[in-house]
């Protein structure tokens, strides 16, 4: 997070896209990615505070982990899907409107 932190605070950075391993077994991994999309995300919130700062947070590759943070009211402004999922665009799409209303 300092890395990104230091990459975001003039605007020279505008996309940070999070991709966490699930290598645990013993299900830290979750909370590991839930952390640190919770720590980008109130990251992201100030830099919205100090003016035109701001910076794109993606997922990569776990819908269910954006679902969540919308279902939380922490700030992400998507996923990304890989082409060999694009079949499923339509229905992440769905998925995430149906979350944000």
């Amino acid at each position: 997070v300092n890395a990104i932190d230091r990459a975001t605070i003039d605007g020279g950075v505008t996309l940070v896209v999070v991709r966490i391993n699930n290598d645990d077994d013993d299900g830290t991994s979750e909370n590991k990615k839930w952390n640190l999309l919770n720590r980008l995300s109130k990251l992201k919130q100030q830099r919205l505070a100090e003016g035109n700062r701001d910076f794109l947070l993606v997922v990569n590759n776990d819908v269910e982990l954006v679902l969540r943070a919308i279902s939380n009211n922490i700030h992400v402004d998507g996923v990304h899907v890989k082409e060999y999922n694009a079949h499923l665009i339509p229905d992440i799409r769905q998925k995430l409107q149906d979350a944000l209303e």
